[in-house]
């Protein structure tokens, strides 16, 4: 049911009558975020301190109304959907990057402040925070560490989860909580600090961080290399961490995926059913050194061709290639991709195998699946191509997509690797993580009892995936 006057009035005392909307166009905007899903809130909240958030809470827990919390809006699973209505807390206000202490490897901030504007913070220090996902230009830290986000370089640094040292949050009564330390190490009791990590807003409200960091390394270089068989491009990775190399990236991409990139931007990429690209760091020497390495490795693999770079023009050009892929393919003709199948973690030595199973899945239901993504970690990102105004073609989608993942969780997989389960695979999602469902739902009830923290998401999501679609229901063109 749509707020009181007087929960309004409330909420424009707290955080003031410009940090308030309830408007239609707004309300619209913020009902979607990058996923298919789309349902408006019933206003928009943008808080300013942790003070704003604790007394929003407070509010909206004695009133009962939904809470979900918003930060760039660059989700792929419906994370920040409004499923249920409510307000949309939206944090990027809170932007301040408060200490970087390079004597403690640690710096302390907001959440919302954005990836890449971090990473240009610490640059003068010579250091960075390194998951580097798809969307860092655009996503804010806090949306990273609720989703644990994930990047090209996590292979070598980590996800998000791996480098948070401590987290003030805020729960659902309003009550302020301060959770890890400021050391390197904790083995003191629970490490509360990493429940929150990956929870998607549903345990509680960031309303700071403190992250490690890490010294950039010296110098980075690249190769692409291309194979006539997705099994080679499997053998070659595989081949490549046999030799004790350990790149700090190493990406995969199909010929779908190739075949887009040079149509829509004609990049000279190689005519290959597989590329893989790799990125190794440190010291120079020790960078060419692995390349020639990783070179050999794949040439033995079967490689046709192999491209290096060691200079930054050229290593940029490389690693373009692969940042080109979702616009091409979004630039795919009557077909557009969309995000079903889309984060699937595997053992990495499962890659090709389940890759090739890929492509027999689209050819059976009649969809065309570009995959391609970080094969060093074994997460692949799948493509489905559609016309989005075909109810047939998103029924085709919906059972490939049904396929691939029960491919991956017969492989030992995972049905998401860094994007969350958010509103689109909750069916999945408790089909893999089974009894420990039971466990997650008696955590959630002890830190949020009345159930007003992004309601219907994770283990409460819906079986359809396709729930809320906006290309189906016309709510978007």
């Amino acid at each position: 049911m749509p707020l009181s006057e007087g929960v309004l009035a409330e909420l424009e005392r707290i955080v003031g009558a410009e940090n308030l909307a309830s408007d239609d166009a707004t309300r619209y905007v913020y009902g979607a975020d990058a996923s298919i899903h789309h349902h408006p809130p019933d206003a928009v909240v943008r808080p300013g301190s942790t003070a704003e958030v604790s007394e929003v809470l407070r509010l909206c827990e004695r009133e009962l109304v939904p809470v979900t919390t918003r930060g760039a809006g660059t989700g792929l699973s419906g994370n920040a959907v409004p499923v249920r209505g409510g307000i949309v807390l939206e944090m990027m206000r809170m932007n301040r990057i408060l200490s970087v202490r390079v004597e403690d490897l640690y710096c302390e901030l907001e959440p919302g402040v954005v990836f890449s504007a971090l990473n240009r913070a610490l640059e003068p220090h010579g250091y960075w925070f390194p998951p580097a996902p798809g969307s860092g230009d655009v996503c804010t830290v806090g949306g990273m560490i609720a989703n644990s986000a994930s990047g090209i370089r996590t292979v070598k640094y980590g996800a998000t989860r791996d480098l948070v040292l401590g987290l003030e949050v805020v729960l659902a009564d309003g009550t302020v909580l301060e959770v890890g330390n400021r050391g390197l190490k904790n083995a003191s009791g629970y490490q509360l600090e990493k429940l929150f990590v990956g929870s998607e807003g549903t345990l509680g409200v960031i309303t700071r961080a403190r992250l490690r960091i890490l010294p950039r390394p010296r110098s980075s270089g690249s190769l692409i290399a291309s194979f006539r068989s997705l099994e080679a491009a499997g053998a070659a990775i595989s081949q490549i961490y046999r030799n004790r190399l350990m790149p700090s990236a190493l990406e995969i991409m199909d010929r779908n995926c190739i075949q887009a990139v040079k149509r829509k931007f004609g990049t000279p990429l190689p005519d290959a059913e597989a590329l893989i690209i790799v990125e190794m760091d440190g010291d120079r020497r020790v960078v060419e050194d692995d390349l020639r390495a990783a070179g050999e490795i794949s040439r033995a693999a079967g490689a046709s061709d192999v491209d290096f770079a060691t200079d930054p023009a050229r290593t940029a050009r490389i690693w373009e290639s692969r940042k080109q892929v979702l616009p091409s393919m979004a630039s795919s003709g009557e077909r557009g991709p969309v995000s079903l199948a889309d984060d699937l973690g595997m053992p990495v030595s499962r890659v090709p195998e389940v890759l090739r199973t890929f492509a027999e899945i689209a050819r059976r239901n009649g969809v065309v699946i570009g995959a391609y993504g970080h094969a060093g970690e074994g997460n692949i990102h799948c493509k489905v191509l559609i016309d989005t105004k075909s109810k047939r073609d998103w029924e085709g989608a919906r059972r490939a997509t049904d396929e691939i993942y029960g491919e991956v969780l017969r492989a030992g997989g995972t049905v998401s690797a860094e994007h969350g389960i958010g509103y689109s695979r909750g069916r999945l999602f408790r089909a893999e993580r089974g009894a420990s469902i039971g466990v997650m739902r008696r955590i959630k009830a002890a830190l949020d009892p009345k159930g007003i923290l992004n309601p219907g998401k994770l283990f409460d999501a819906p079986d359809d995936m396709l729930s809320d679609n906006r290309y189906i229901t016309g709510e978007c063109d």
